[in-house]
């Protein structure tokens, strides 16, 4: 015997008055609702509901075990409510690393939205490009583009981005177009201060990653930064 559903359904018996409401409530059939009911006042050895052909009506101590058991329902029905409530609003301190030019774009503006929907939320967000250790350093959360080194972290994909080489017409007039990947470790490049002076390029004849060294004379954590250089049209980098 389901025990809970079996009181449950006692329950909506003696608030309809009626089997047929009591399972048309509770989604179960009509023989269902009478065989979990018998079942109760069989694991009682108490009869619960007096049973007419016009009407049904709580015995005695049919009456007192509603009135317990109507309490304990509330109280469940509560517990229920405080969990989903916990679950649909964050409460609490978020403590989340993400990279400067990307929280920047896609962090920032929704910052807003998120923070309504979660009022009880204190969050505290970094804007950097550095590696961090989550555990030792106390973040909660860090978002990061490429591949995760730490197996032992759980993660979750949110997107995919691609990378393009691209320079200024003024460079390529004055520099040369580069033919081939072996041509960009003779050109100068614009960097991440992350990259370590080196640039990941996947031709499409070949089926395996290259990687190349590239001069610089710019370096930065910020893509706006180098974009905007690139984009100002020099000759040089």
């Amino acid at each position: 015997m389901d025990k809970l559903n079996a009181i449950s359904i006692f329950c909506k018996v003696i608030e309809t008055q009626s089997f047929t409401l009591a399972a048309k409530q509770q989604n179960i059939s009509v023989a269902m609702a009478s065989k979990l009911v018998s079942q109760l006042e069989e694991h009682l050895k108490t009869r619960l509901l007096q049973r007419t052909t016009r009407k049904i009506m709580p015995t005695e101590a049919g009456i007192m075990y509603y009135q317990r058991c109507q309490g304990i329902l509330l109280d469940l029905d509560e517990a229920d409510s405080s969990i989903t409530h916990l679950t649909s609003s964050l409460q609490g301190n978020l403590l989340i690393s993400v990279p400067r030019d990307f929280g920047l774009l896609f962090i920032a503006p929704n910052l807003p939205t998120f923070m309504a929907k979660h009022p009880h939320l204190h969050i505290e967000v970094e804007f950097n490009d550095k590696k961090i250790d989550l555990l030792s350093e106390g973040y909660d959360l860090a978002l990061r583009i490429g591949y995760m080194e730490d197996s032992s972290l759980v993660s979750r994909k949110i997107g995919t981005t691609t990378v393009h080489f691209a320079a200024s017409p003024n460079y390529l007039e004055t520099n040369g177009i580069p033919q081939t990947p072996d041509d960009l470790e003779h050109h100068n490049g614009l960097l991440y201060k992350n990259a370590m002076n080196q640039v990941n390029w996947v031709g499409s004849r070949i089926n395996q990653t290259q990687r190349f060294k590239i001069q610089s004379k710019v370096v930065s954590n910020s893509g706006f930064c180098l974009i905007k250089y690139g984009k100002s049209g020099t000759r040089y980098c």
